[in-house]
């Protein structure tokens, strides 16, 4: 029974991925999410597999810059990055949802970002266009939580346990339709 419901789950997975148009880079996957909040987006996330992007370094964030512009008209992406409630306001405390240790950060610093503009920025969003000549393109900037026009880069980073399991559930269905 507990291999009927890993066959399920698996099953799950790949067709909610079909649904996806899922770009690689690195060894990972990304894919685009649509919400106005940055929580609804990483729960979009979550179900897809992953988290809301983490960027490691400029390489990455000039890889995310190239893929938004190409795959999007929109003007802001979520990324994963948030500040943990009751942080020293405006620059500390700031964490990837996915948990990673990455020091790395883009912030626009010509507007002082992170500035909690209005005392409530707690969430990080990528610059991907921008039409004021202080916000620059790949920047990243502290906004509040929900926000309109708002797409958020998923981030996947595939687990060999995952691979594996999906790897034998296959196996299993396609050694079934043989006999």
């Amino acid at each position: 029974m507990k291999l009927v419901y890993i066959l399920l789950a698996t099953a799950a997975f790949v067709a909610s991925s079909f649904a996806q148009t899922w770009y690689n880079y690195n060894g990972h996957q990304y894919t685009i999410v649509s919400s106005a909040s940055w929580t609804a987006a990483e729960l979009l996330a979550v179900g897809l597999g992953g988290h809301l992007v983490t960027i490691n370094d400029q390489a990455e964030n000039d890889w995310v810059l190239n893929l938004l512009t190409t795959i999007t008209n929109e003007d802001r992406s979520w990324i994963g990055l948030y500040q943990v409630f009751s942080s020293p306001e405006p620059d500390q405390g700031w964490v990837w949802v996915s948990e990673d240790p990455s020091p790395f950060r883009h912030w626009n610093y010509d507007t002082g970002e992170p500035n909690n503009s209005g005392g409530s920025e707690n969430w990080g969003e990528f610059w991907i266009r921008t039409y004021v000549s202080y916000e620059h393109p790949g920047s990243w900037n502290d906004t509040i939580e929900s926000n309109s026009s708002h797409i958020g880069l998923v981030e996947v980073v595939p687990e060999p346990a995952t691979i594996g399991t999906i790897a034998f559930g296959l196996a299993l269905i396609a050694r079934r339709r043989r006999r």
